[in-house]
């Protein structure tokens, strides 16, 4: 578990009580800014917006974090340095999302930016297929975290949005990876057939069948369609294909 050290925690607390100066509000806000260096340094895999404010005599402590254990560290800081807080802290996923705070790329590429609207800087991509972590809702936009950690907007076209047990089966289920540049998803067995979507080298799908020069596959959303066996691999034969091995990394 992180923690600071206990060495560091008390030095800091003796010395903040000491300077009669600062009050409980300004001792607060320094333990604030400690724990978020220990448990959030770099907001862009780690929320902790929490803000220390006086009010009714006492010191209330508001925002939002991600980080659970940091807010149990800070409020067990503020209790030996002996201040009383009332904590009002959202901790997230925020309860407004109900069970469903995980979610699946639903198309090929989906933008995830750094603000909730679509002139937002980008700040990472994510493949049909890729599971995220869901953290709250803006309008049409959900704050959500990548398998690498980072924290940006999605609008909502771009995911499925699941709760554990379905996030489950679709990481279990047996699936198949698109190997071309770009290409598409057909309707039927048959290249000239409607398409579904367009797709890309990474996009992994849910594999229904094996439907001859195809595979049958299905979206995080529930649609159906036919993939060349040309342009796409089964996904654990691709993942042994390309494991590294000690040969591999050296030759």
């Amino acid at each position: 578990m992180k923690r600071l050290t206990l060495l560091f925690l008390f030095s800091l607390l003796l010395i903040s009580i000491s300077s009669c100066s600062n009050g409980e509000l300004e001792t607060s806000t320094q333990l604030v800014g400690v724990i978020k260096s220990e448990f959030a340094p770099d907001k862009r895999v780690a929320i902790f917006n929490i803000e220390t404010v006086s009010e009714k005599g006492g010191i209330t402590l508001i925002g939002e974090t991600d980080q659970t254990e940091g807010l149990t560290a800070l409020i067990d800081s503020l209790a030996a340095a002996g201040i009383s807080i009332s904590n009002e802290v959202n901790v997230l996923p925020d309860a407004e999302l109900g069970d469903k705070t995980h979610a699946v790329a639903r198309n090929s590429v989906i933008n995830i930016r750094s603000n909730p609207r679509h002139s937002a800087e980008l700040a990472t991509q994510a493949l049909l297929g890729m599971p995220l972590k869901v953290l709250k809702k803006s309008g049409s936009w959900y704050l959500v975290q990548t398998p690498e950690d980072y924290i940006s907007w999605v609008d909502a076209g771009g995911i499925t949005l699941m709760n554990t047990a379905e996030l489950n089966a679709w990481k279990n289920a047996e699936k198949v990876i698109y190997l071309e540049n770009f290409g598409f998803s057909y309707e039927s067995k048959n290249e000239d057939s409607q398409k579904i979507s367009d797709l890309v080298m990474g996009d992994v799908l849910k594999i229904l069948s094996d439907a001859g020069r195809y595979f049958e596959v299905q979206y995080p959303d529930g649609r159906t369609a036919f993939v060349l066996k040309s342009e796409s691999m089964l996904f654990e034969r691709w993942m042994s294909s390309v494991s590294a091995t000690e040969e591999s990394l050296v030759s």
